[in-house]
Parts: C-alpha cells; sequence; structure tokens
C-alpha cells in the first residue's frame, strides 16, 4: 500500500493553478510518483499548458534501476509551449534506484 493513499494531490494541484497566471516559460520537472499513463492533466488541471516531453518519444522507464525486470517512467519532465526539445535521453545508472534523464531544450 502506498505511503500517502487516501490523501488529495494537493501539490500537484497547486501546480496548475500557478501555472494558469504565468507570465514566464514554465518547467516542470521530477519524481512525481506517478506513471506517464495516469492523469495528469486532471491532477494538475493544466490540459493545453503543461506537455509532456516524451510524448511521441517513448517511455524512458527511469525507476527501477535495480530491477531490471521491474521498470516504469516515474520521473517526468513538463513544459509549456514556448519550449521545444532538442534532446532526451535516459543516462546510466548512478547508484540511485533512479536513472537520470537528461533534457536538452531551447525556446
Amino acid at each position: 500500500m502506498p505511503d500517502n493513499e487516501g490523501q488529495k494531490e494537493t501539490a500537484l494541484l497547486q501546480i496548475g493553478k500557478k501555472l494558469k497566471d504565468r507570465q514566464l516559460p514554465t518547467i516542470v520537472a521530477g519524481d512525481i510518483n506517478d506513471v506517464v499513463w495516469s492523469y495528469m492533466d486532471e491532477l494538475t488541471n493544466t490540459k493545453n499548458i503543461l506537455f509532456d516531453v516524451r510524448v511521441g518519444r517513448g517511455f524512458y522507464n527511469s525507476y527501477n534501476a535495480e530491477n531490471i525486470f521491474m521498470r516504469w517512467p516515474l520521473d517526468h519532465v513538463y513544459v509549456t509551449k514556448e519550449f521545444n526539445l532538442t534532446k532526451l535521453e535516459r543516462l546510466s545508472k548512478i547508484g540511485s534506484d533512479h536513472f537520470p534523464i537528461y533534457v536538452k531544450l531551447g525556446l
């Protein structure tokens, strides 16, 4: 059972609220503890505001670096429309249970 079962995703809702009035290009990235096939748009209310850099490019499984048979994409990079993706790569293990993800963006 997850340690946050039953709790509202208040941090994700706050991200959505902050992005509604944004003035600058925005990046939201990190271990969001949610898989890419979930409902991030609904959790943050950011449909047509935040875009997943992986869409159309693959899953880029970032977790679990310790188990080759149990891997899924838990680490995310979302950007606003001002950005374009130049490079996306899952890097080699670095001692964490997550693989590092390299993202190069342009405006």
